[in-house]
């Protein structure tokens, strides 16, 4: 355009001329839109150029008013230029434009939304009543010139299909052909029967030509107000099958095979499956594939009569909505192959020819592994068979039982007719994706098991290398715990070994050891007073005599002390009971000791219990007791325990010692000494005696928490 204007064919006077030209035009244009006065300017604004803030001022006629939102109304009005559609604010009130009203309207264009632009009304006033429109018959070419834009027609032609619309559940999508063109035309929703496929009907609406709902770019669609406008000229029942032949038709396009009309063909049933689908062999020996309306499907190799909608996948003619009946003709044999294997069904592996589809509509066999199937009404349906690169389905929806015996990993022979699987032609798909092939089996016996799958299946392996994986890392984790808290269980017994032997160094060193220290000094006193003294040397053999027998109580009960395993029992009380049990001699014990055994660590439990076994041996023996008590609580971070009989007592100040051969109530007062405690001692002769005692627990023990052995 450039070189052109800048050509030595326009000198600099005719360029300044034809830009002031250019400049008029633009200026004549902006002021002609600047107040838009005609519906088929405002029209070609909105539908063309998507203009916004445009001002409009029309004297118009309404065709008819429609409700699409619901603070949104649309008005299709028409004047002597064309038509436009009006959008009414909810501050507007709907009622009275009626169709055939004078109205004069006011407004500007708005953005209705994304991509959309509408006229919105600021005002409208009535100007007068009308008659309403009648539907002007017009053809499909003039419906979409222009020249009906708005205006309230009527259309005649075949009803090719209909569907509900996903979108807007309100409406029911009628696809109509007219003059060998499709032409959409939505209506309320209602049930479309089978019967009012393939009939010829005359529709009365508007001319719509910008779609108002999600869908934009369908084109000009012929918008039903009522399903009364609808009205059946010649049912497709009369006689379905009183169509031309399908085979009559030669070298069409898709489009043109769908603006066909319902057409018929004969031919043989090559194979059937669900829910609604049937394969035939036409006396070209050309597959048709039909979706069947009227159930049931007929049954593989019968001779049938379909009519119904064609269409293309552009390898072979489908007939949509279609039904049969029985045909008188013999049927023709299908074209059986030898066996085939994945390769030559895909074109063997060059990747640049997948699919054979000169296959469709033979008789194969082939052979392979199942990798998964598929379940419909009890039975299984669709099984899924590898090669181990590429997936083939098996279709044995007709054949019940025929594969109930199948489970993945099974290797199966199969013998059935090869089916196509690809999308029908669409605008904007200039070839249909072709997804595989189908196997449909007819008869039970086409399906074999060649092998079943083996017991040791990969999946079963890996559960076992699961379960022995599992195994191995619970061992090495058990391994790694016992080395770990072996030691430290090791460290222990050491540590409780060591403490025991320590304890009875300390018993043996603080009671035998002095005790014979003390028997050797009074065998070495005896031996001096030999000869000065006789007397005296029998007193000081007798206190040796009285030691060794202490020397002999206590060291039994140091023996009983390693063998016994009161320490280990749960109450204090049953461990006093235990301690206690073989020194009463008769005597009746009762044992009230209200502590928590965990509260105490095991060396001054013992303590504790060696000192009521030397309290209780002394009540028993020396005071004839036959009536002993222990008590015990904790109160204030000390423990108060007593022992109590009812012997003869005796009196504290006189009481025997050690150079009297009697080394108990002193034994007791050291064990308390060490323990930081104290002793009080009440008796009386012929009141029997009562030793009570506290002791301060432990730090942990004061805490409350207990103690870890």
């Amino acid at each position: 355009m450039d070189s052109w204007y800048n050509s030595t064919l326009f000198y600099p006077p005719m360029k300044i001329l034809l830009a002031i030209a250019i400049a008029a035009v633009s200026f004549s244009e902006i002021r002609a839109d600047s107040v838009v006065t005609n519906a088929a300017d405002l029209a070609r604004l909105v539908y063309r150029d998507r203009k916004l803030d445009v001002v409009f001022d029309l004297h118009c006629t309404v065709s008819v008013n429609k409700s699409v939102l619901k603070d949104t109304k649309a008005i299709y009005a028409i004047d002597h230029s064309g038509g436009a559609i009006l959008f009414s604010s909810g501050s507007i009130s709907n009622a009275f434009f009626q169709a055939g009203c004078h109205i004069h309207a006011r407004g500007h264009t708005v953005s209705h939304a994304p991509r959309q632009v509408v006229a919105r009304c600021e005002s409208i006033e009535v100007m007068g009543y009308g008659s309403a429109p009648k539907p002007e018959e017009v053809s499909i070419t003039d419906f979409r010139s222009g020249r009906f834009d708005c205006h309230y027609v009527k259309m005649r032609g075949t009803l090719r299909d209909a569907f509900d619309d996903e979108v807007d559940g309100n409406y029911t999508y009628l696809v109509l052909n007219c003059e060998g063109k499709l032409l959409y035309a939505p209506t309320p929703r209602f049930k479309v029967s089978n019967g009012m496929i393939g009939a010829e009907v005359e529709i009365a609406g508007i001319c719509d030509p910008m779609s108002i709902g999600e869908r934009r770019y369908m084109g000009y669609t012929l918008l039903v107000q009522d399903i009364n406008a609808i009205r059946i000229l010649k049912a497709s029942d009369e006689d379905a099958f009183a169509v031309p032949d399908i085979d009559e038709t030669q070298n069409l396009g898709p489009m043109e095979i769908q603006a066909l009309g319902k057409r018929r063909t004969h031919g043989t049933v090559l194979a059937a499956w669900r829910p609604n689908n049937i394969l035939i062999s036409t006396k070209r020996k050309r597959p048709i594939f039909a979706t069947i309306a009227n159930q049931p499907l007929p049954v593989s190799g019968t001779s049938v009569e379909v009519a119904g909608l064609p269409e293309t996948d552009l390898f072979s003619i489908s007939l949509s909505r279609a039904v049969w009946r029985p045909s008188g003709d013999s049927p023709t044999v299908p074209q059986k192959l030898d066996e085939l294997d994945f390769d030559k069904l895909f074109g063997g592996i060059d990747e640049n020819r997948r699919i054979r589809p000169f296959y469709n509509g033979m008789v194969v066999h082939i052979k392979g592994d199942v990798v998964g199937f598929e379940s419909a009404e009890g039975h299984l349906a669709e099984i899924s068979i590898s090669d181990g690169k590429r997936i083939l389905t098996v279709d044995t929806s007709v054949v019940p039982g025929a594969a109930d015996d199948v489970r993945v990993g099974c290797r199966i022979d199969v013998t059935g007719v090869c089916v196509l699987e690809t999308d029908n032609w669409r605008p904007g798909a200039l070839f249909p994706p072709a997804s595989g092939y189908r196997i449909v089996v007819r008869r039970p016996n086409e399906l074999r098991i060649l092998a079943y799958p083996p017991w040791w299946t990969p999946g079963r392996l890996f559960v076992v290398i699961g379960i022995l994986a599992a195994a191995l890392v619970l061992l090495l984790l058990r391994m790694a715990l016992k080395r770990r808290f072996g030691a430290i269980i090791a460290k222990a017994k050491i540590d409780a070994r060591v403490g025991e032997r320590t304890r009875l160094a300390v018993e043996l060193h603080d009671s035998i050891a002095q005790n014979l220290t003390g028997v050797a000094m009074e065998i070495r006193s005896a031996k001096r007073a030999k000869t000065a003294d006789p007397s005296g040397m029998d007193r000081h053999l007798d206190l040796a005599a009285a030691t060794l027998d202490s020397c002999r109580s206590e060291l039994r009960n140091c023996i009983w002390d390693l063998r016994s395993l009161t320490l280990d029992e749960a109450t204090i009380d049953e461990a006093i009971r235990r301690t206690l049990q073989q020194h009463l001699s008769g005597a009746r014990l009762e044992v009230r000791f209200s502590a928590d055994r965990r509260l105490f660590p095991d060396s001054m439990l013992h303590a504790i219990l060696r000192i009521m076994r030397e309290l209780t041996i002394n009540a028993v023996r020396h005071g004839r007791a036959d009536d002993i008590k222990v008590a015990g609580c904790i109160d204030g971070g000390r423990l108060h325990f007593s022992v109590r009989d009812n012997g003869r007592g005796f009196d504290p100040e006189r009481a025997p010692g050690i150079r009297d051969g009697h080394f108990g109530l002193q034994g007791i007062r050291e064990r308390i000494e060490t323990l930081e405690g104290t002793i009080e001692i009440e008796s009386a002769v012929g009141r029997g005696t009562k030793v009570s005692m506290s002791l301060p627990l432990p730090m942990k023990e004061r805490t409350g928490e207990p103690w870890e052995k």
